[in-house]
């Protein structure tokens, strides 16, 4: 798999698996930090949040294309973690390119944006489709309890209207959670 990993909390698991995994395994995973510029590996540097997207599609771009020896694609599934900071770093990339066009001096995301915002995301799903892989989404939730039934409702944790809308980019929705195994230092969480 290639995985774009927007939040930055993958790095953890991923040096836990480089301890674990046989190298021709682990060679077999791509890893793309978005926010962390790794030019020198030794010295990790923040990038900038208005930089991400642009560095996020360069490095899709190059995923896509890229083959192995015998001509094949290399990576068959790509993984985005998380749609939740995935969501920051467009908006942050929409107030960037606005600021640009409309010498607009306020630096946050207004009504005026959302319109770019769902078209941004209108065009990269299918692109991802399109390309023939198998793409997988990992979002947090917010719970919402229902103030007339008392029912407990689940949400993406999207902005605004876009967590009822992105339900309807994808094909299936599954749910997972983690729990605690153990109560030590030695504790685990495990997928329910």
């Amino acid at each position: 798999p290639c995985i774009f990993d927007f939040d930055g909390k993958l790095t953890g698991p991923l040096n836990h698996l480089r301890t674990i995994l046989p190298p021709d395994q682990l060679s077999e995973i791509g890893y793309v930090n978005i926010g962390m510029d790794t030019t020198d590996p030794s010295n990790p540097i923040p990038r900038p949040i208005d930089q991400r997207y642009s560095y996020f599609q360069t490095e899709l771009n190059l995923a896509l294309q890229s083959r192995l020896p015998d001509g094949s694609r290399q990576y068959q599934t790509f993984i985005y973690d998380s749609v939740t900071s995935m969501t920051i770093v467009m908006q942050a990339h929409i107030i960037r390119t606005v600021e640009r066009k409309t010498q607009r001096s306020e630096a946050e995301f207004c009504q005026a944006d959302w319109g770019t915002f769902l078209i941004l995301w209108r065009k990269l799903v299918p692109t991802l489709r399109s390309a023939g892989r198998n793409t997988i989404f990992i979002m947090h939730e917010r719970a919402e309890k229902d103030e007339l039934n008392g029912i407990l409702k689940l949400f993406p944790n999207l902005p605004g209207q876009f967590q009822n809308e992105f339900g309807a980019l994808v094909d299936n929705i599954w749910r997972f959670s983690t729990q605690t195994i153990g109560q030590t230092s030695n504790s685990y969480r495990d997928w329910e």
